[in-house]
């Protein structure tokens, strides 16, 4: 069942990003994209998928470099955003779109399903595994790791994003790569491979991350811009560790379907918060 609230949010967002589809927001999509697979596809280890599932495709990009890279004919692609269904079929005709939510993955099979960026907007994360689950010989996902010092110090202050809206928009949870981990193998689920890393500067230093940052609401959002805008200023070799510190890694994992019965009891953090657009 998607709640109204989450189906505004993304209906909202979908909007806004396909309205920015100039060539500069396409070349930030297509390079986000690329570097989300070629993470996946460093940690698969000879896995050639013959048919994916990619939930919570948006706008299809990544799905569509997956498919290509593997030359998969069976890609499916499932999103809650009916607009961003729609433009992923104009523009990727030769795959499948599906506009809906997790019940979807019921009666589906493939070889791979991924998560790039969706867990984490997820309200039941156990529950979307266990039907991934039933639904892939294996799960490749990547989620960012949002757990750092300066994040760990605001929650100890109690300044939360529904009064500082600090935290990245629309993420119900945040995360370190152990409780991950654990969520992973308590949803029956082996990890077969795994990694983490920083963003590329491509990505991380470019004008459309200032720019989504400069649109975010809070004065502590405002400094952090600030912050990032300074530091960007100085060479790459003197602001990469600095980021380090304060800016998420991305984790990348490969799960094997496994056979083992549920076990949730995770204690990850939840935030009943106030979904802002990205």
């Amino acid at each position: 069942m998607v709640k109204q609230r989450d189906w505004d949010f993304y209906e909202k967002n979908a909007q806004q990003r396909i309205s920015e589809l100039n060539s500069k927001h396409r070349y930030f999509e297509y390079r986000t994209n690329l570097y989300k697979v070629l993470n996946l596809c460093a940690i698969m280890e000879g896995l050639k998928p013959k048919s994916v599932l990619d939930f919570g495709c948006g706008l299809g990009g990544a799905l569509n470099i997956l498919a290509s890279k593997f030359q998969i004919r069976d890609a499916i692609g499932i999103d809650i955003s009916s607009t961003i269904i729609a433009y992923a079929k104009k523009e990727y005709p030769e795959y499948t779109f599906i506009q809906g939510n997790r019940e979807k993955l019921r009666n589906i099979h493939v070889d791979l399903v991924t998560f790039f960026d969706v867990l984490e907007h997820l309200e039941d994360i156990p529950g979307i595994l266990r039907l991934a689950r039933s639904s892939a010989n294996y799960i490749g996902i990547k989620i960012p790791l949002e757990k750092t010092w300066l994040i760990s110090l605001l929650n100890n202050l109690h300044l939360k994003e529904k009064k500082s809206r600090f935290y990245s928009a629309g993420h119900l949870y945040e995360f370190n790569q152990i409780e991950v981990e654990r969520i992973l193998r308590q949803a029956g689920l082996k990890i077969l491979n795994k990694k983490s890393n920083f963003q590329p500067k491509e990505i991380q230093f470019s004008d459309i991350t200032k720019n989504r940052m400069k649109a975010k609401s809070g004065y502590l959002a405002k400094l952090k811009y600030c912050a990032y805008t300074a530091l960007t200023k100085f060479p790459y070799r003197v602001t990469c560790p600095l980021f380090q510190l304060i800016n998420s890694r991305d984790f990348f994992v490969l799960c094997q379907a496994g056979k083992k019965k549920d076990a949730h009891t995770g204690s990850y953090r939840h935030f009943d918060r106030v979904r802002q657009p990205i």
